[in-house]
């Protein structure tokens, strides 16, 4: 099985026929736009269709994109491209009193006043992107091995006491199921890592 990484996801939606590609990158990037949009203090509704129209535009880049290391993350160039992608949208609706009633023109200032409290944020909503992505690949990849997998699962996520979940599964060692847990937990660091985060600082945020 191919290793999903940004490069190799990035790589598989370029032709637009692969559909599992494209549904894993809105998965990861679709929560870090919709955090990217809100600083403009726009209504849920208008982010919503924002959401929609900025992903379809990306659907068409994406066939030409070019990952540049040199440049920068993904996540830079993706906040660019929203960042356009909202002040034309704006443009186009200032000429509606409904619309600028509902945009004062000091909020564009303050879109792009940073603060620590947004960073973190924004940050936040990545990260628990990040490990939906991983979670879902790791779940998928050990679903063959549902002791292994449980053993993460109730350890790792869910706080449970390793002889507590020895005794649930039926595994004769404790130890067996640190060994299991960190199996999985190894996996899914590797895939974080992937999309340039730590796991050990987002495992609380997981579903």
């Amino acid at each position: 099985m191919e290793l999903v990484t940004r490069e190799t996801l990035i790589r598989r939606i370029r032709d637009g026929s692969d559909r599992a590609a494209w549904d894993e990158f809105c998965r990861l990037y679709q929560p870090l736009v919709r955090t990217y949009i809100r600083r403009f203090h726009v209504q849920d509704q208008d982010a919503d269709d924002l959401v929609q129209d900025i992903f379809a535009g990306l659907q068409t880049h994406m066939a030409r994109f070019e990952l540049d290391h040199s440049r920068g993350k993904f996540r830079g160039w993706l906040r660019s491209f929203t960042d356009n992608r909202v002040r034309d949208w704006l443009r186009a609706n200032r000429r509606e009193k409904q619309r600028v009633a509902r945009i004062a023109p000091d909020h564009l200032a303050e879109a792009f006043a940073e603060t620590q409290a947004d960073d973190d944020r924004r940050r936040l909503e990545w990260q628990r992107s990040v490990l939906d992505v991983v979670l879902r690949r790791v779940r998928q990849e050990f679903k063959n091995r549902a002791k292994v997998l449980a053993c993460f699962e109730k350890t790792t996520l869910q706080n449970q006491p390793a002889k507590q979940v020895a005794a649930e599964l039926g595994i004769d060692s404790v130890n067996t199921v640190y060994v299991y847990a960190h199996r999985v937990l190894q996996r899914a660091r590797d895939l974080c890592l992937h999309y340039d985060e730590d796991l050990g600082q987002i495992t609380e945020a997981s579903p």
